[in-house]
């Protein structure tokens, strides 16, 4: 594969431009983030809001298992299973603040013990299921012990089995959670789409099977679903906070970006997800379309393996952390739609520390690779060592799958061909990529994959992806790295209930990531929507809590 020449001069006019560019960008971000919750679209006070219609979005990825939050949380899951799933509590993010705060959702009230290690939640009354049956105290513990100590054991409810020892039924509306430790984040897992709540006679129904068949209490429930083309949702009209004002929601898988614009513009999609920045002048000129742009707190980064060679070697991490223009590629490829990453936490999680300063050094790289042995002694660019190239492959999914996502690989690929590398991309479907990035130690092959992880409402969402607990001795993993005093203080975080104590433990991880480099984080990511006007009420939050980057349970359309 070859990248366009992206690297070109500009000239002063030029330069200008895209500063201007990036900062109109970067002020409708902060203006959208002025509300918990930004509600697109004119007040219901200006319009006067409307029932019905199926509100039709295109997305460029497949879901593979909305029915089941506790095995996934990739974005097409959630962007679906947002819609029909609630969670025990609910985050909003609160724009003056700076913070997420947790707010009731099938559980009104909760309390906890003095020892922090008993906590009991009062449930909401007369919730039902989509699929009729009650939601209790009783479905409760079926979940929560389908995420702890179920068989076999789902992916995301490794947040909780460290923390959570037993769940106990009070009566028909009361639990309590018995915890193994005191912890500062129960209430943030409880939150997290991957605890969201499953109906348990579906489980019943459909043993092994509920990825597809979505059954929770939300706003939504299933009507149609075509494997790799759409999934209809229909409005719960019995739901407990309030019919949607919409008939239904219709997702659509449409891959290729074009194909989407198109699509919108035609009238088959109403909205519009990853829209390529060359793009937004257009639509913004139309007297139609929209183009929302919004800062996330999903982080874009290289995984490396810390397992096998070449980036076994912490000189060949820094090397190629180095070598990467991290705000070329914002400015140039992203047009500013986005912002350079200087942590593994993204800036508006709580416990965010901006751990790295490392800048776009292309002879240093050069410097640290000749330091760990690898030489160019043929001539022919790639650098060598003990008889082997300096190879690594990309694993990557669709082009299209993030913004300007096939532009990014192909200028990372340049980066690193530029100091010696023999850098190869290969595109893969999700799935097969999925199979691919989680793996155990033993079958580990010495990729790097480009992918981007949240760190949501609090840093240890993706600081406790990095601990070695997470892999070792058999488990799966995506960057098989240990480093003592990490998981030291990672342990020691995990319990910390206070918090000027545990935001220090954090600052002291991030400084070790940024000097190890397990990981090399890129840039923030920004979502772009683009949507027809007369669509109004679309949450957009920068945090994915449950609801994820856009939710449409209060949308409406003029």
């Amino acid at each position: 594969l070859c990248a366009p020449p992206i690297f070109t001069n500009s000239s002063l006019e030029e330069k200008k431009m895209k500063r201007l560019k990036s900062v109109k960008h970067w002020l409708i971000a902060a203006c959208i983030l002025t509300t918990f919750v930004i509600q697109l679209g004119f007040p219901a006070s200006v319009l006067a809001v409307k029932q019905g219609g199926i509100l039709k979005i295109g997305l460029p990825f497949n879901p593979q298992k909305p029915g089941d939050p506790g095995s996934s949380m990739a974005n097409g899951d959630q962007s679906i299973g947002g819609h029909i799933f609630n969670q025990l509590v609910d985050w909003e993010y609160d724009e003056n603040a700076k913070v997420t705060r947790v707010n009731p959702s099938l559980a009104t009230k909760w309390k906890k013990s003095a020892n922090g290690k008993i906590w009991t939640f009062y449930l909401r009354k007369g919730v039902k299921f989509h699929d009729g049956s009650p939601f209790n105290a009783e479905a409760v513990k079926v979940n929560l012990d389908r995420l702890t100590i179920g068989k076999p054991k789902l992916t995301y409810g490794r947040d909780l089995r460290p923390i959570l020892d037993r769940t106990e039924v009070v009566n028909s509306h009361t639990v309590k959670l018995y915890l193994k430790v005191p912890s500062p984040l129960l209430l943030a897992f409880l939150g997290q789409y991957a605890a969201g709540m499953v109906s348990p006679t579906a489980l019943k129904k459909y043993p092994g099977k509920i990825a597809r068949h979505p059954i929770g209490t939300g706003p939504f429930k299933v009507k149609k679903w075509i494997s790799g083309q759409s999934i209809e949702l229909a409005a719960n009209k019995n739901y407990w906070a309030g019919r949607p004002n919409l008939d239904g929601i219709l997702f659509r898988v449409v891959p290729d970006s074009s194909a989407r614009i198109n699509m919108m513009t035609v009238g088959e999609l109403d909205v519009i997800w990853s829209v390529p920045v060359q793009d937004h002048p257009r639509i913004n000129k139309s007297k139609n379309f929209e183009v929302i742009v919004y800062p996330t707190a999903g982080i874009m980064r290289f995984y490396l393996d810390c397992g096998v060679g070449p980036t076994s070697e912490i000189l060949v991490r820094q090397a190629m952390n180095y070598a990467i223009d991290k705000k070329t590629m914002v400015n140039e490829i992203l047009q500013g739609v986005g912002q350079t990453a200087d942590s593994v936490v993204a800036p508006f999680t709580w416990g965010y520390y901006g751990a790295s300063k490392a800048t776009y050094n292309p002879e240093k790289a050069k410097q640290l690779l000749k330091k760990a042995g690898w030489v160019d002694k043929d001539g022919d660019g790639i650098r060598e060592k003990n008889g082997k190239k300096l190879t690594l492959s990309l694993m990557t999914t669709p082009p299209d799958r993030y913004l300007m996502g096939g532009e990014i690989v192909l200028a990372l690929q340049e980066y690193m061909r530029a100091v010696g590398f023999d850098f190869k991309i290969q595109f893969m479907e999700f799935g097969a990529w999925i199979g691919k990035l989680y793996r155990t130690f033993d079958t580990t092959e010495g990729n790097v994959f480009f992918f981007d992880y949240s760190s949501r409402t609090d840093a240890m969402f993706i600081l406790n992806t990095m601990q070695s607990g997470r892999w070792y001795p058999n488990k799966k993993s995506t960057i098989f790295w240990k480093n003592d005093e990490y998981d030291r203080l990672y342990k020691l975080a995990a319990v910390e209930v206070d918090d000027n104590k545990r935001l220090q433990q954090y600052k002291r991880m991030q400084e070790i990531l940024a000097d190890e480099q397990p990981m090399i984080d890129l840039y923030i990511l920004s979502q772009t929507v683009a949507k027809k006007k007369n669509v109004h009420g679309l949450s957009l939050v920068p945090i994915p809590t449950h609801k994820v980057f856009m939710h449409a349970s209060k949308a409406w359309i003029d």
